[in-house]
């Protein structure tokens, strides 16, 4: 407002309008100003996952308060209040498995890995095996899977010839030098597999899927934090499988090739509305979304490789301009700047998406705070990196 404004161009206040007493009970003392923003420091990105947890588990543990996003009522914190934020989508695997060890259920959020998840690993390892069970690596992916579950040591042992210590009526020699539990575990399946071969050609690609997993009691890889993720993507992958099964004559080849080229997409996990787990999630998939606190992590890690050494790009004018090693053109100049701003919009994304407590983690070596090319830590004021480097590998707040 311009300082010659009069005073009466203004919404009229009537001195004696007082608002009502809020009645309800405070709890948010605990919400102290110097909590709203932490900065956590680690030396790997092993050790940042497992501090960001470690803050989680303790944030539960001690029923920390927040306000409920439906109503604003102070209550304690519950998982499903709880996100961990990325720049890019391979940055989630460790903080997943972090949280699992303390038993924090989990939800990885559309977007990311869902070809990745060890259930859909473990099945379509199955399935590509079945469909060539004469491929030496489909072999070694099946063995190694949790349907199996042979030992490292014991895949070595049998590396020659792993098809054949599947399918062959004799028993490989090299079974003999096998520990006892691998020896019964390569026998189970020994015996199973002929009976599998027999119906591929019987049955549907997702009915002998969901035979396979019943006999071998796969349910029970699935216990743990991450059950209903994983439950909800298997049923997702036979959905896939089904799709194409629709589409006509479906053999357990093509299956395979099509999981095969689908993997190498962006195909997201399954939905799962996660009423009591933390989100793991890009920035990208939070766009719109709000929880009370928000981890966004591994601030630092970069998502780009070193430039090529040679550069065709449009200028402003779409006139195009080559590039050649450290040369850098008007054109290389423009898609800097705009890779920049695409940044510190996704920053300001990333951060606004904490409605009561906010933390950024980063990988601080040697007490050096390094952002990455293209990481949102690149764009950060100085100031603030070096927040980063004062946490010595802890947890300091603003």
């Amino acid at each position: 407002m311009r300082s010659d404004t009069p005073r009466t161009d203004q919404f009229p206040i009537d001195p004696e309008v007082r608002l009502k007493a809020d009645t309800t009970p405070d709890r948010s003392v605990r919400l102290q100003p110097d909590d709203v923003v932490i900065f956590l420091g680690a030396a790997t990105i092993e050790s940042a996952a497992d501090g960001v947890a470690a803050e989680i588990a303790a944030l539960l543990s001690s029923g920390a308060d927040v306000r409920d996003r439906d109503t604003g009522v102070v209550r304690p914190v519950k998982p499903a209040d709880i996100a961990v934020v990325f720049r890019s989508r391979d940055s989630h695997r460790e903080y997943e498995a972090a949280l699992d060890r303390r038993g924090v259920p989990t939800y990885v959020y559309k977007g990311l890995g869902f070809f990745e998840a060890d259930e859909i690993q473990d099945a379509i390892s199955l399935l590509r095996f079945l469909a060539s069970p004469t491929s030496n690596l489909r072999a070694a992916a099946f063995l190694r899977s949790r349907i199996v579950r042979l030992s490292e040591a014991a895949v070595i042992e049998l590396r020659t010839n792993l098809p054949g210590a599947l399918v062959d009526a004799e028993r490989p020699p090299a079974m003999e030098r096998l520990d006892a539990e691998d020896r019964a575990v390569l026998e189970r399946v020994r015996a199973a597999i002929p009976g599998w071969l027999a119906t591929v050609d019987r049955v549907t690609p997702s009915e002998l899927l969901d035979g396979i997993l019943r006999e071998t009691a796969y349910a029970y890889e699935l216990r743990g934090p991450r059950r209903a993720q994983a439950r909800e993507n298997l049923k997702k992958l036979r959905g896939l499988v089904r799709k194409v099964e629709n589409r006509g004559y479906a053999t357990l080849s093509r299956i395979a090739e099509f999981l095969d080229d689908l993997a190498v997409g962006d195909e997201s996990n399954a939905v799962l509305d996660a009423h009591d787990a933390v989100s793991l999630m890009t920035v990208h998939a939070a766009k719109g979304l709000e929880f009370p606190i928000v981890f966004v992590v591994n601030i630092n890690r970069g998502t780009g490789g070193p430039r090529a050494p040679i550069r065709v790009l449009a200028d402003g004018y779409g006139t195009p301009s080559v590039s050649i090693g450290d040369f850098e053109s008007e054109a290389d100049e423009d898609a800097t700047a705009r890779d920049r701003e695409e940044t510190k919009r996704l920053l300001y994304v990333a951060v606004t998406r904490a409605r009561d407590r906010l933390y950024l983690g980063a990988v601080v070596k040697d007490g050096v705070f390094k952002p990455g090319r293209g990481s949102l830590g690149e764009v950060l004021p100085p100031a603030i990196r070096a927040r980063f480097a004062a946490s010595g590998f802890s947890r300091t707040s603003a």
